[in-house]
């Protein structure tokens, strides 16, 4: 990886995001889970994307080999998976998972309405769909315009193909590989708390010991939450592209 090439690249996508939008000036103030929906082709003569998790956001340059991903406020996502990836190295499992690479971090200073006001004066009513709108109608009521710096952490990850696990496990798909099922049953692993299939899969291509090496080193390092969009083929096998985990915050 040219890691000077990816950061400028995507640097680039985001100098364009923030001088073509409004609803991104306001957003990557201070990224948080946006549960309205991924946005496709927030420009439109390029095919980019930008997907919002509950713990980060990815921004997709769909004629790229790498995506970015930023973490949201207050997470650690992508330094979690960089220190995982490094104890998978440490344990012959590293092509099990999509390498993370720092690129660098994004600064970039705007002249805009700060969040908060906006948020109070939206009463918090966000959503892309409508924001322009939204920002024109209330405009008055924002306050005064900030010279604000955008500061965000990117790390690249290889564009990997999402595994088709959409289909969830059933009895009569895989009646003729019963003996994998026994095995995937018997090993338990967060791979398999979701959706059977990848478990099965697993066995049938990469063997019971195998099987059984990875779910302890998932268990050991707290991965879980793996649902289907977790799983990807990438050069041909198996990889996990989401691996940070879920874990509620501790409550005082």
């Amino acid at each position: 990886m040219n890691k000077r090439a990816v950061f400028n690249h995507y640097a680039h996508m985001l100098d364009t995001l923030l001088e073509n939008s409004l609803f991104f000036e306001y957003y990557f103030q201070d990224c948080f889970s946006y549960e309205y929906g991924d946005i496709e082709n927030p420009c439109d003569d390029l095919d980019w994307s930008v997907h919002f998790g509950a713990t980060r956001v990815c921004l997709v340059d769909s004629a790229y080999d790498y995506v970015v991903k930023i973490n949201l406020c207050d997470q650690k996502c992508c330094e979690d998976e960089v220190a995982i990836y490094s104890a998978a190295e440490g344990n012959g499992l590293e092509q099990y998972f999509i390498k993370p690479t720092y690129l660098g971090t994004y600064i970039n200073t705007i002249r805009f309405y700060s969040m908060e006001n906006i948020e109070t004066a939206l009463d918090y009513d966000i959503r892309y769909s409508d924001f322009d709108n939204s920002f024109m109608e209330h405009e008055e009521e924002f306050g005064e315009i900030h010279e604000i710096t955008i500061i965000l952490p990117l790390y690249a990850y290889a564009r990997a193909i999402p595994h088709n696990y959409n289909i969830i496990y059933n009895e009569l798909q895989y009646s003729e590989q019963s003996s994998y099922e026994e095995i995937a049953r018997k090993h338990a692993s967060p791979m398999t708390e979701k959706n059977l299939a990848v478990g099965i899969d697993f066995v049938k291509e990469y063997g019971e010991d195998e099987y059984a090496r990875l779910s302890d080193f998932l268990y050991e390092y707290g991965v879980n939450d793996l649902h289907c969009g977790n799983f990807a083929d990438f050069d041909g096998h198996f990889v996990i592209q989401d691996y940070a985990g879920y874990h509620q915050p501790y409550s005082y």
